[in-house]
């Protein structure tokens, strides 16, 4: 069994404690809102598909989702996803500025010194990124896969709504049937870690300090030295705030988690049912 043993007591860790636990809290907080937005809108996604659609297909499909989204593989898929996102978002600037930087040291040498390349290398990054994620997230949802092989079942022109309605569902029933119980426990992990940072980025700092007592420390090292101190006094300083902001977001988390579920289960109701009753009308 692989041992893993808190970071707390390590001075680069505890100096990125503070946003890492705002930003678990505010994960939870914007999933527990999308999982609510999303259930409450199921019902009438039924609505959105023209009379050619299929409804016993579309309820297939539906029910094919929610499967999906209560499934390691797609669980497995969005950490995946979710962990590249982060990584885009933190670093998606300097890798757009290098890509951007030699596109256009070869479009001028080129000879094409009016071309400025940079504004459409950034959007088609991101775009593909985005891209390439959805198309990663559904290939963990089987549901994507019956919409494929019966496109003319469903008509070319309600393609995309269904889609769209395979990747609401599997997400919702991730959401409520795991993701959230997940970030409400990485989070309780987090702020019990509260007391051991704020240890350490004190002594951290005291240390620091000393050091530049004992060198003594002059120029570029001392300015170096101060930096650090002043960066842990910050980190320390955010502690009470973050701490916080996670403390309210737990408060009733598990009855917001059961009543998620319970929302989700009834918005999953409703549309089967309507596409139930399409299906029958159908068949007259």
């Amino acid at each position: 069994m692989p041992v893993v043993v808190s970071s707390a007591g390590v001075p680069s860790y505890a100096l990125g404690y503070p946003a890492a636990l705002s930003a678990q809290t505010e994960t939870l907080v914007a999933d527990k809102k999308q999982a609510q937005t999303l259930s409450r809108g199921l019902p009438t996604r039924s609505a959105d598909f023209k009379a050619s659609a299929d409804p016993k297909l579309l309820l297939y499909i539906v029910q094919q989702s929610d499967q999906a989204g209560r499934g390691e593989a797609f669980a497995a898929a969005h950490a995946d996803a979710s962990a590249s996102r982060q990584f885009w978002d933190e670093e998606r600037g300097p890798i757009t500025s290098r890509v951007s930087g030699a596109a256009q040291k070869q479009v001028t040498e080129a000879g094409c010194t009016k071309a400025e390349v940079g504004g459409a290398i950034s959007y088609a990054l991101k775009d593909g990124v985005d891209k390439q994620l959805e198309k990663r997230l559904r290939a963990r949802n089987e549901a994507q896969r019956t919409i494929e092989r019966n496109k003319n079942a469903l008509g070319q022109a309600n393609v995309a709504a269904a889609q769209k309605l395979a990747d609401d569902v599997a997400m919702t029933s991730f959401l409520v049937n795991s993701e959230l119980v997940f970030e409400r426990d990485r989070l309780r992990v987090l702020l019990d870690e509260q007391g051991d940072v704020d240890s350490t980025l004190r002594r951290a700092a005291e240390d620091e300090v000393e050091w530049q007592k004992a060198k003594p420390a002059t120029g570029a090292d001392l300015k170096t030295s101060q930096e650090l101190v002043s960066a842990l006094q910050k980190s320390r300083s955010a502690l009470p705030a973050a701490a916080n902001g996670a403390e309210n977001a737990l408060v009733n988390i598990d009855l917001d988690i059961e009543n998620a579920r319970k929302e989700y289960q009834a918005g999953l109701d409703l549309i089967e049912e309507a596409l139930e009753k399409q299906a029958e009308g159908a068949k007259r």
